[in-house]
């Protein structure tokens, strides 16, 4: 009985320390669980601080790579833009040299050429363009008789030969009216119709300063062709017989398209100079086409040797 007792009592701790051991096993199991899910947890969602520092690592490796490769490119193409110019120095200045020896009648030059061609067209009046109305046809020259000839055509260049121009730092941009300027229109409106020419958009002020009375027709760049930065001056646009026109310009190469119709005149600069008589010296000779009834204005200034109107 009491070995029975005593193996009872046996059995009875085991199975309490066995329940002790599942249980306590079970609770480790579980703690165990957590404590990974939190390490997990942890892991998947870092704290703002640590990702701060992550993002801010990483964004300033990333900047730092990204300047560089703008810096690269840059430098790439400010040294392939200094290989361009220095190559067309070395050809402008040096055509007989390697460079020049090669660009001549090269494919290069002719793309070149075709594409000038096509940009001085886009600046280049319409062939149909009449840049002052048929005579008779228009209200601008009132009553006019029937199978009346036009007059002879007196075309002006606005800068530096009817006006001067200067800068100031304070007031900024100052016209000044040539002296005889007045008295030139007026006289000359009298013989010739006149064209006022400007290389830059009408300024309707300065216009109305020079012409009060609106005896001259006023054109723009529009009327004019640009070749090589240079504004032409297209006389055959005009609408009149060429033979019967004159140009009065500062510029050769601005008259380069008719310098046989073209009387030069000393470009007006110096706008403080109140002594300049180019117009009124120029009258003397324009009234005498006139007056003299000279048919062919080139022919008489072939005659003269000159373009030189001074």
């Amino acid at each position: 009985m009491y070995a029975l007792r005593t193996r009872a009592v046996s059995w009875r701790l085991a199975a309490v320390h066995g329940r002790r051991r599942a249980a306590l096993s079970s609770e480790a199991e579980r703690a165990l669980l957590e404590a990974r899910q939190v390490r997990a947890k942890r892991a998947s969602t870092p704290t703002v601080a640590s990702g701060s520092k992550g993002g801010s690592s990483s964004g300033s490796a990333a900047g730092s790579g990204g300047d560089s490769k703008v810096y690269h490119y840059l430098a790439g193409v400010v040294a392939v833009l200094g290989g361009v110019f220095w190559a067309a120095v070395e050809v402008k200045s040096n055509p007989k040299g390697t460079l020049g020896t090669v660009y001549k009648d090269s494919w290069l030059e002719t793309t070149i050429s075709n594409l000038n061609s096509d940009i001085n067209s886009v600046y280049q009046p319409q062939a149909g363009d009449k840049l002052i109305p048929d005579f008779e046809s228009c209200p601008f020259y009132g009553q006019v008789p029937p199978g009346s000839l036009a007059p002879p055509l007196l075309v002006l260049d606005l800068e530096k030969t009817l006006i001067g121009s200067e800068y100031d730092a304070k007031y900024g941009w100052r016209h000044v009216k040539r002296p005889g300027l007045q008295k030139f229109i007026d006289r000359m409106s009298q013989y010739f119709e006149i064209v006022i020419l400007s290389e830059n958009d009408l300024n309707p002020d300065i216009l109305a300063a020079i012409d009060p009375e609106g005896k001259c027709h006023k054109h723009g760049p529009m009327a004019m062709e640009v070749r090589n930065g240079i504004m032409l001056k297209r006389l055959d646009l005009m609408n009149r017989d060429l033979s019967r026109i004159v140009l009065l310009d500062d510029d050769e190469a601005a008259a380069s398209l008719y310098p046989r119709n073209t009387l030069l005149v000393r470009p007006f600069e110096n706008v403080n100079d109140t002594r300049d008589t180019a117009l009124e010296d120029v009258m003397l000779l324009l009234q005498a086409l006139v007056h003299d009834g000279v048919n062919d204005f080139r022919i008489c200034f072939d005659d003269l040797g000159t373009r030189e109107a001074e």
